[in-house]
């Protein structure tokens, strides 16, 4: 599991303060201050009361706000700004973006920059030109004739002290030194401009590395799903009303699989875990919840998620991971109030006196507890008080 459901399951009794970030699109990058967290959605645990949270996602407008968190529990929803253009080149049976081919007459959300375009056979070509990269070639030019220089400033140098080493008369010798001087110089000079130049150099080739790493994270075939995931979702649940199970999961597979920044893939892995769980496939059911709560943490469903895997443990009689999900479940309270949580305990603690006695005193001292708290619910006191 990742590093966030850990905190949440052993060590969340040291954190007063919970923040579920969830954007529109999905997959954006989030930074508490300077330090990156992961991507949206995500939540944040352990965190201070007052931070700066920052949302970067390429081909959108970044989001950067500094919060103070007043409660428990806050749920963040951000609507990223898309920083694109829209292009439609009618006609053309296929457009090569950055060497990939795409089969669509509409082309968006290009990064903003130069373009080249280039018309071949029902193709058309269109490749982003970094303004920068000459300067990468100058550099490298600049470096190679520094070490042109410097090597032969070097060698000459050497030549000419040797030369006056073994020079004959006072006038040479004064000329061969002067010589020397004159390479030793150039050589100083010829790598300290490679020195310089190479330094350069070497900023401008990441750079055109981040170039073109942006230049193809910006490319999409489609910018925007257009409804066609709501669609989706949507035929998918129709589909559950009509006890149509299988033809559901596939139709939730298949808008997870095409759509993948929607808003409707949390919603429909749930639907999924929740299908294979009324069939009894617990194991399934359980994959699937788990890869909700690690990689798709939003505010609606991880609760209700969590709660679902303790009863899944809680059936297969594993306790102990049974017991770490119901720590978070206490923690949370969004859904599920005190009570809930604490007759959820009850569940537990009941199951596992049957394995293991030792557990039996703790139960009937959580039993007695909830019976003489008066504020709960009196149907539940009085089934613990009908008990045997």
């Amino acid at each position: 599991m990742k590093w966030w459901v850990f905190i949440g399951l052993f060590c969340a009794s040291f954190s007063w303060s919970w923040v579920f970030v969830l954007s529109d699109p999905l997959g954006a990058d989030v930074f508490v201050g300077e330090k990156a967290i992961g991507k949206t959605p995500c939540v944040l645990t352990n965190v201070p009361s007052s931070f700066t949270l920052t949302l970067a996602k390429p081909g959108y407008r970044g989001v950067r706000t500094s919060l103070r968190l007043s409660g428990k529990v806050t749920n963040l929803v951000y609507t990223l700004q898309k920083e694109s253009f829209h292009v439609s080149f009618p006609g053309q049976e296929s457009l090569i973006i950055q060497n990939k081919v795409f089969q669509a007459s509409e082309v968006e959300n290009l990064a903003t920059g130069f373009y080249h375009f280039q018309v071949e056979t029902n193709t058309l070509r269109i490749e982003r030109i970094n303004p920068h990269k000459p300067w990468l070639y100058f550099s490298l030019g600049f470096t190679c004739a520094g070490l042109i220089a410097g090597t032969t400033g070097l060698i000459m140098g050497g030549i000419e002290y040797e030369n006056f080493i073994s020079a004959t008369s006072y006038e040479e010798a004064v000329k061969r030194m002067q010589a020397s001087m004159f390479y030793d110089n150039l050589a100083l000079l010829g790598y300290t401009l490679a020195a310089v130049s190479g330094g350069v150099s070497l900023y401008f080739y990441f750079e055109e590395k981040n170039f073109q790493k942006q230049s193809s994270t910006f490319i999409v075939k489609k910018a925007g799903y257009l409804g066609r995931d709501k669609a989706l979702y949507d035929e998918a649940m129709d589909l559950l009303s009509q006890k149509k199970n299988e033809l559901a999961i596939q139709t939730f597979e298949k808008l997870i699989a095409d759509y993948p920044e929607s808003l409707f893939i949390p919603p429909s892995l749930y639907q999924c875990a929740k299908t294979y769980q009324s069939e009894n496939n617990n194991s399934k059911a359980k994959q699937i919840l788990l890869k909700l709560v690690n990689e798709y943490p939003v505010f609606d469903l991880y609760e209700l998620s969590l709660y679902e895997l303790f009863q899944i443990e809680l059936k297969e009689g594993q306790f102990l991971a049974a017991e770490n999900y119901l720590q978070t479940l206490k923690i949370l309270h969004v859904f599920y109030s005190v009570e809930d949580t604490d007759w959820f305990e009850l569940d537990l603690y009941r199951a596992w006196s049957e394995k293991d006695q030792t557990k039996a005193v703790l139960y009937h001292q959580k039993k007695e507890a909830f019976i003489n708290t008066r504020s709960y619910s009196p149907e539940r006191r009085q089934l613990l008080q009908q008990e045997k």
